[in-house]
């Protein structure tokens, strides 16, 4: 029926009946990416064990020459590749030397590295940083004007006046905002969500010793950073919902303003409810510090890793170095 109605079957029912044409049944429930290899696996066992024809020799061997290819994962791309540990240290270390940063050189050394880690990103990614920084430059050119703008009224006389030094302060404070933000974004997006939990956890194990919840702190911060990109997410949809009511003809993404009040509310009402969720997924992990998460799953620490932790390491140095 799915098929008829050009919708087409989900990827576990393609393997499913991938794998049934030679003689292989398996749940298609079972072929998710953590179950989907000891599935195959059990059920070649079976295979073997159960007397078959002798014809039926020849699909089994392809039927394991396909299994041994589908146990080999896919290859990622480069930043996913990393190390969740190194890619924690070098947000880390950028975060906390772009936070000491009082210059316009300090800031533009920050945001050098992170202008850089976006290379190589698909483009739905850098569509998404777009989305984000043009509202926040929006905001702070609001923000300048507001800052700087002097009122003075004495006497009956009114003067307006520009202070041009607490517009560039406000500037300051402002992109130093933004610069984390953007570095954020950009764990968020190049670490998938098991290994940002992990990672963070292994970066702040050494907490453990002074009894820290160290557990439910990373399981937070992480649940935080996966907003971002679901509040993206979340914008593209209702947008095209309310385009597709509205009939307007814009551009993806983009909602005329007398359409905003029909996108906010449904909007913030689907963040609190998938906030909730989140919340009752906190819970029954029992995240109260009397259960470790299991560090595992973590990728292998390459030269790579090595080489990114020295680069930030660098970097921090440098912008040290700067703000003082």
């Amino acid at each position: 029926m799915l098929t008829r109605a050009g919708v087409g079957l989900p990827s576990c029912v393609e393997a499913a009946v991938a794998l049934a044409r030679y003689g292989i049944a398996i749940a298609p429930d079972l072929l998710t990416p953590e179950q989907a290899a000891p599935a195959i696996a059990a059920a070649l066992r079976e295979r073997r064990s159960a007397p078959s024809a002798p014809q039926a020799a020849a699909p089994s061997t392809n039927a394991t020459r396909e299994a041994s290819v589908a146990q080999v994962p896919p290859p990622q791309a480069g930043w996913l590749r990393l190390d969740p540990r190194a890619k924690w240290l070098l947000y880390l270390l950028l975060v906390i030397g772009t936070m000491r940063q009082q210059q316009w050189i300090g800031l533009a050394t920050a945001a050098l590295p992170i202008a850089l880690a976006f290379i190589g990103l698909p483009r739905s990614a850098l569509r998404g940083s777009l989305k984000i920084v043009v509202p926040f430059l929006a905001f702070i050119l609001f923000s300048i004007s507001l800052a700087g703008l002097d009122v003075t009224i004495t006497e009956g006389h009114f003067r307006l006046g520009f202070s041009v030094e607490r517009s560039l302060s406000t500037a300051l404070n402002l992109t130093r905002l933004l610069i984390v933000i953007i570095s954020g974004y950009w764990l968020a997006v190049t670490t998938p969500y098991g290994q940002l939990v992990q990672g963070l956890n292994w970066v702040l194990q050494g907490l453990k010793k002074i009894k820290l919840p160290v557990e439910s702190f990373s399981l937070a911060v992480s649940l935080i950073f996966r907003f971002i990109p679901m509040i993206l997410r979340e914008w593209q949809r209702f947008s095209a919902i309310v385009r597709a009511r509205g009939k307007a003809n814009i551009r993806p993404g983009a909602v005329r303003a007398r359409d905003i009040p029909a996108l906010v509310v449904p909007l913030l009402l689907a963040m609190f409810h998938k906030a909730e969720q989140m919340t009752v997924a906190m819970e029954m992990k029992q995240t109260n510090g009397k259960q470790t998460l299991i560090q595992k799953n973590l990728s292998k620490w390459r030269s790579a890793d090595t080489i990114l932790v020295a680069g930030g390491l660098l970097c921090f140095g440098m912008l040290l170095w700067l703000s003082n």
